[in-house]
């Protein structure tokens, strides 16, 4: 029902909103160009090699990234920002927006510019007065800012002061709730993350050993970290993988069928061995050639085609490792689920073995 006249209150001046300009702006941020190049950034380090190669002989994307992917982009760079603020604020930030390129022997080039090199303040009382100093600015914008911020940078500081903080090459990434709880359980950073921090610790000029992955969830502000360190195990997976990526390069490209010679593609649906669950595979969901590679139109496809199915796949496998009665129904998803994974048994096995799900509450019967 439209309000009455008696309710209504005249405007004075044109109106206006901020959501459409606000969102416009989130949607349409500058994008890199596919286009040929015969190198690798350090971003698609650890990440699906077909997309890679497609990118290298620059195929344009049937799937490039939809509205909510780029404001999630989008909500990266704030968090960065914020915590850009927070090491300056603190003395802590040396450098940032670095450029570091390697090439090793006979391999694709690999370039990436590393967020932040973060370390010891020059002086702590500097560092102390600086807070201030910085909150005091904002305040005479007339910018207030949470308690929060500046109590945990003042925190920071006196937990440290006088010590002799190491350096690190840090990077900061955002992620979902989800995939925080994740982290936390397999206490380990994303494959790819790690490998593209690997790249700035091992090529940076500063001669830092030692990297930082700094995750924050989007959702509660949650953070976790993770150290990577320059050693011969790190190197084995970096120098691996640019060298698959190179292998995959140097094989050619058939413009007539594209993906005739591209490297094999990936599995639709994973296991995740430390989690004892399968789950889908971020690098299909997310692919900008989801509908070349995989048939989907739309990341939503695919979610739609697979997450019934691995639901209920980790259910009965939860049931198997808990010796729970199988039903006749279980036996239906156990078959279905051996398509994919025949080596099911012996991932039961696996599970039992560790002792997965002990103390877990067991699944009501399917």
């Amino acid at each position: 029902m439209p309000p009455s006249k008696k309710n209504s209150s005249a405007l004075i001046g044109m109106p206006w909103n901020l959501r459409d300009v606000w969102n416009d702006t989130l949607i349409k941020p500058e994008r890199r160009i596919i286009q040929p190049r015969n190198y690798s950034y350090a971003s698609e380090l650890g990440k699906a090699l077909p997309d890679r190669y497609l990118k290298m002989y620059g195929v344009k994307p049937t799937n490039p990234p939809n509205e909510r992917s780029l404001r999630k982009f989008q909500a990266g760079e704030i968090w960065e920002w914020v915590l850009g603020i927070i090491l300056i604020s603190a003395g802590m930030l040396k450098k940032k927006q670095i450029k570091v390129d390697t090439k090793l022997p006979r391999l694709a080039a690999v370039h990436g510019r590393l967020d932040f090199v973060v370390g010891k303040p020059d002086d702590y009382q500097v560092a102390k007065d600086n807070i201030k100093r910085m909150q005091d600015m904002l305040l005479l914008l007339d910018i207030e800012t949470p308690p929060f911020f500046f109590r945990a940078i003042d925190n920071f500081v006196e937990k440290y002061k006088g010590q002799n903080l190491a350096d690190y090459i840090t990077e900061l990434k955002t992620v979902s709730s989800f995939m925080m709880e994740k982290l936390q359980k397999t206490k380990k950073p994303m494959y790819h993350h790690e490998l593209q921090n690997y790249h700035y610790v091992r090529g940076n000029e500063y001669v830092i050993p030692n990297g930082k992955l700094i995750y924050v969830c989007k959702d509660d502000c949650t953070m976790d970290e993770f150290n990577v360190h320059d050693n011969e195990e790190n190197f084995e997976l970096y120098k691996n993988d640019i060298m698959s990526i190179s292998r995959a390069y140097k094989n050619g490209f058939d413009a007539k069928n594209i993906t005739r010679l591209m490297p094999p593609k990936e599995d639709l649906v994973l296991f995740e061995d430390s989690l004892f669950k399968f789950a889908k595979n971020w690098n299909v969901e997310y692919s900008d050639y989801l509908t070349l590679l995989y048939g989907y139109e739309s990341p939503e496809k695919y979610r739609n085609a697979w997450q019934y199915k691995i639901t209920a796949w980790n259910r009965v496998f939860k049931r198997c490792v808990n010796g729970d009665r199988i039903t006749d129904k279980n036996k239906e998803v156990i078959a279905e689920a051996k398509k994919q994974f025949p080596r099911w048994d012996k991932m039961v096995a696996a599970a039992i073995k560790a002792g997965a799900f002990s103390g877990q509450e067991e699944e009501e019967e399917a």
